[in-house]
């Protein structure tokens, strides 16, 4: 995993290329594979905007597209029907996953917040609110069978022994990144080590733009209370937005020696940004 810092981060929320992939059918990533015409060398291909993430998951090596004038263009050329139908396949099973570009190794969210501006709430969209803002218990028993459903799915995460909640601060009486990771570790038998960051007291972050949300959780004096040499590490938000929070404490788990970060959220926002830009 790259180094992420402060620079890092920003220069990445200061490029405005493509972000996110979901295939869900009501996106319009979901015509990301081709047919080819009968007669092409290939039966079909499939076109990313990006790899990072996707890369580790996706059943063939994807190649820079040459093709195209965005440098962080990938894609496969499909060479048999029976391949043509393993791609299919595997991009039906990720149903409303999203699929995010930022500083950590994997980042995913299971599904958008909503369908679309002035639309309604995904399924995963309406559990995590009714979770977050009413500690509904049947929404959070049902958004951590979702999260142990794609971590068994998706190579690499299945095999992480160690799970963590972006922390809260000190006094909050419920944080359901922590049900979450606490009811994932339970049921997959991992490590939840969610309180091995020290506590702290932090501002209202959600109201400050990027810039300020990155400085304010630097004044936090954050730091892991572990050593994770080594180690992997599925670190669970609820709602991501612009990653700020994701890629901060995952660049504390970094120093702190793990390895890898795999970011694991429930919903993704519409928006890039968050609440101020």
């Amino acid at each position: 995993m790259p180094t992420i810092t402060a620079e890092t981060v920003r220069e990445l929320h200061q490029d405005k290329s493509t972000k996110r992939i979901c295939f869900a059918p009501y996106y319009e990533h979901c015509n990301y594979l081709k047919v080819k015409p009968a007669g092409n060398v290939f039966v079909g291909a499939v076109n990313f905007p990006f790899a990072q993430g996707v890369k580790w998951v996706f059943p063939r090596r994807l190649f820079r597209n040459r093709n195209s004038d965005k440098p962080l263009d990938v894609w496969y050329g499909i060479k048999t029907q029976e391949e043509f139908e393993l791609i299919q396949d595997w991009i039906h099973r990720q149903g409303e996953r999203v699929y995010l570009r930022d500083g950590l190794s994997i980042s995913i969210a299971l599904a958008l917040n909503f369908r679309g501006l002035g639309e309604q709430y995904t399924e995963i969209g309406a559990l995590q609110n009714a979770a977050k803002y009413r500690e509904d218990r049947m929404a959070t028993e049902r958004l951590v069978e979702a999260c142990c459903k794609t971590i068994v799915d998706l190579p690499y995460l299945n095999c992480t022994k160690y799970i963590a909640a972006v922390p809260s601060e000190v006094g909050k009486p419920f944080h359901l990144p922590y049900q979450i990771a606490g009811g994932v570790a339970h049921r997959l038998h991992l490590n939840d080590i969610s309180h091995s960051f020290s506590e702290f007291a932090k501002q209202k972050l959600k109201d400050r733009g990027i810039e300020q949300k990155w400085d304010d959780w630097e004044a936090t004096g954050l730091m892991v209370n572990r050593d994770l040499s080594g180690q992997d590490v599925i670190l669970v938000d609820d709602l991501y937005q612009s990653g700020t929070t994701l890629q901060f404490v995952a660049m504390k788990l970094q120093k702190a020696g793990a390895r890898n970060v795999f970011g694991l959220c429930l919903v993704k926002s519409l928006g890039n940004t968050d609440n101020k830009s």
